[in-house]
């Protein structure tokens, strides 16, 4: 297995899976035909839970098991929902006119913009743009991570990137499974993927390095009595 290989794969709830994240205990998903947010189950991508998404175009959803981070392409707008209900905690415009994809952690906030052809980081407390740059091609359409990693995927050169979080340049990327990616998300170890064409969810290789093994074998050694 190498980056991007596909682990395991599934059917999206229905025929427009547009957004996809969350950590390795949590995945939530976003459809553009029922204009619904959903919680899926790690171990199937079956529906656990659904409820109205807060306009009529979601495109981008991400996060972990705290927090929801949302944005609708029609709205113009992102989003902090509640895990649980989904409903909307806060909202505002987002830093341009076409967002299509959204991730991050408690601390953090990915976005990108299928307008600008920009990645940006967004504030976690105002939602609004902090810093950005250009993309790696001219059709981001799904970004997620967490405070130490990106992951980003384009429907111009149908691949799945890792981004490097000081300059939003990639550090490298592989094909995505199918031809029309358009969510991605996760954690450092985890990355989820969806795909438009397949309609189908996807758990993909993050070709993490082995574990470092210490010098004799030993690992947090201690000596009872010793701090």
């Amino acid at each position: 297995m190498s980056f991007g290989d596909v682990i395991r794969f599934g059917d999206a709830p229905k025929g427009s899976g547009w957004g996809v994240g969350g950590d390795a205990a949590t995945i939530w998903h976003c459809d553009g035909y029922t204009d619904d947010i959903y919680e899926l189950k790690v171990s199937d991508f079956s529906v656990l839970r659904n409820e109205d998404s807060p306009a009529t175009i979601p495109s981008g959803v991400g996060g972990n098991a705290s927090v929801i981070w949302h944005c609708d392409n029609f709205a113009d707008d992102v989003y902090e929902l509640l895990v649980e209900d989904f409903s909307v905690d806060r909202q505002a415009n987002s830093p341009a006119g076409l967002p299509f994809g959204i991730g991050g952690d408690a601390a953090t906030i990915w976005h990108c913009d299928i307008g600008t052809d920009d990645i940006y980081e967004l504030s976690t407390t105002t939602l609004l743009s902090l810093r950005n740059a250009n993309s790696p091609s001219t059709y981001p359409s799904g970004i997620g991570g967490d405070a130490t990693t990106i992951w980003h995927c384009d429907r111009t050169t149908d691949d799945i990137y890792e981004l490097a979080v000081s300059d939003f340049s990639s550090l490298r990327n592989a094909d995505s499974p199918n031809i029309d990616p358009y969510g991605v998300g996760g954690d450092a170890a985890t990355i989820w993927h969806c795909d438009g064409y397949t309609d189908e969810i996807y758990l993909l290789d993050a070709d993490l390095p082995p574990p470092r093994v210490p010098r004799h074998g030993f690992v947090n050694f201690q000596i009872p009595g010793i701090v």
